[in-house]
């Protein structure tokens, strides 16, 4: 009968020495470690308030801008993103153009927009998208971002692809206190808000 490694000089098992890892095998580890590190890094930007980012401004000249109706520009004043003064007016085409990715995010629809409006906002949002991907795919990763620290990144940075896709911090979960500028900043494509008023 066979006997087991090492078994004619210390009784076999305590004799056993640990077989070597192969190059393969490590390199399969490294990767592995680096995969958990990154997702660690991830959890830990959302659960400690770093994620998401926040446009660099959330209107121009004076107004705050909604996407479908004027009551996600009362919750944007309640959050310090838009003055107390600011107007409210419907997001021009370009400015939708830019920060879609944002404005379609879990983040925006389930903090600024009424439970009784999500399912006009999102129709509404679709057929947007659905009429100007294209423009969306262009403008999108050039948009202006703020980090909670208050550093600027670009949408590419803050995860927006060429194609448009939502941001990578797409967390839905409580406000971001220091990100995004007021109502009357960053002049960042588009023109006037115009008067366009969504339902309420």
């Amino acid at each position: 009968m066979a006997m087991p490694y090492g078994g004619g000089k210390t009784g076999g098992v305590r004799a056993r020495r640990r077989p070597r890892l192969r190059r393969r095998h490590w390199a399969g580890v490294v990767t592995f470690a680096v995969v958990v590190t990154v997702i660690a890094l991830l959890v830990y930007r959302n659960q400690s308030g770093a994620g998401p980012v926040l446009p660099k401004a959330f209107g121009q000249d004076g107004k705050c801008y909604y996407v479908h109706s004027r009551s996600e520009v009362t919750r944007l004043k309640q959050a310090g993103h838009c003055p107390a003064s600011s107007v409210p007016a419907q997001a021009p085409n370009s400015w939708l153009f830019l920060y879609y990715p944002f404005y379609s995010s879990r983040y925006y629809t389930s903090n600024y927009v009424s439970p009784d409006d999500d399912a006009a906002y999102q129709s509404y949002l679709q057929g947007f998208d659905d009429e100007y991907a294209a423009e969306i795919g262009d403008d999108a990763p050039t948009a202006i971002y703020v980090t909670s620290s208050g550093a600027d990144e670009t949408g590419a940075q803050a995860g927006v692809g060429t194609d448009g896709t939502t941001l990578g911090s797409d967390d839905g979960s409580g406000d971001v206190g220091s990100g995004g500028g007021d109502g009357g900043g960053e002049d960042d494509g588009g023109g006037d808000g115009g008067g366009a008023d969504g339902g309420d």
